[in-house]
């Protein structure tokens, strides 16, 4: 019997032709394999997407990473949040923790508070309740400031330690003379706050304390009370200190000089001096920690 076609082995011609024919199938067959094998399902790729410094995508509203590594795709659970973006700081002097590291002048910093006297941390002499009901006469301490008479302590007077200055250098510049010395010693006792004030009173020509009296022009002496505290080291920078006063034109002198200044008693005025100075005295609410200049 003659051998057959199919009993002869096939030419290269025809076993090129049989691959080309089946090829196809081949890489189909695998390609189809390879994505059983890679795991990926649609809903993991729903939702908004982050590539992170390492390669990885990381989904924000979902439970599921996939990392891009090396040209593969792999994914995997995870019950990680991404973190929030940061939150923009609290405005200054409202309390928060922001506002009290930038008033304290950030960490090593200081701040510094300087109250005038009459009609800041005083009131009108021997007026208290009903009329001033948070001041406190005191009696035999003489007082000769408009009008004359026992001292008398507003309520920001009396509780200077638990305003927003509390942790700051504290000072005092006056016009005034500050009585005798009994109310100077009554006066200093009120600041001794966060650091040593010296029983010293300087005047302008010669400012070697935190505590000046005489002064016509405040934002001088202001200058001078942050030397000295300088010189003991405390690094204090003119936005960070605060000028606490019952008048108006003191206030205003304290524009485009750096320092942050802020009329008090503006809930009450002395009407017999045409109100142009305080009547109760300053009050707590009225300190803050806040950068600029204010009137009432």
């Amino acid at each position: 019997q003659a051998p057959s076609a199919q009993d002869h082995p096939p030419s290269a011609g025809e076993l090129v032709g049989e691959m080309a024919l089946r090829l196809p199938v081949v890489v189909g067959f695998f390609c189809l394999c390879a994505f059983a094998r890679a795991e990926v399902s649609l809903p993991s790729l729903r939702g908004s997407w982050q590539i992170m410094g390492n390669g990885s995508v990381i989904s924000s509203n979902t439970t599921n990473a996939t990392s891009a590594t090396n040209g593969h795709i792999q994914t995997a659970s995870t019950n990680q949040t991404l973190p929030a973006s940061p939150a923009a700081p609290a405005p200054i002097g409202n309390g928060s923790k922001q506002g009290e590291e930038w008033a304290l002048g950030g960490p090593g910093g200081a701040c510094l508070c300087l109250f005038d006297i009459d009609r800041t941390l005083t009131g009108k002499q021997s007026v208290a309740s009903p009329t001033c009901p948070q001041n406190s006469v005191q009696h035999n301490v003489y007082d000769s400031a408009y009008g004359r008479g026992d001292l008398t302590l507003s309520g920001l007077g009396q509780h200077v330690g638990s305003t927003a200055c509390a942790r700051c250098k504290l000072g005092i510049v006056s016009h005034g003379t500050a009585g005798g010395n009994s109310m100077k010693a009554k006066i200093r006792s009120l600041i001794q706050g966060s650091g040593y004030i010296p029983n010293r009173w300087s005047y302008p020509n010669n400012i070697d304390s935190p505590l000046v009296l005489g002064c016509s022009y405040k934002p001088s002496c202001v200058r001078g009370v942050v030397d000295w505290y300088n010189r003991q080291g405390s690094g204090i920078s003119p936005n960070q200190v605060y000028m606490f006063d019952d008048k108006r034109d003191n206030v205003e002198s304290f524009y485009g000089t750096g320092f942050n200044a802020h009329q008090v008693s503006c809930s009450s005025r002395d009407w017999g001096e045409g109100g142009r100075i305080g009547f109760c005295g300053g009050s707590t609410s009225e300190v803050r920690l806040s950068p600029g200049v204010s009137t009432c």
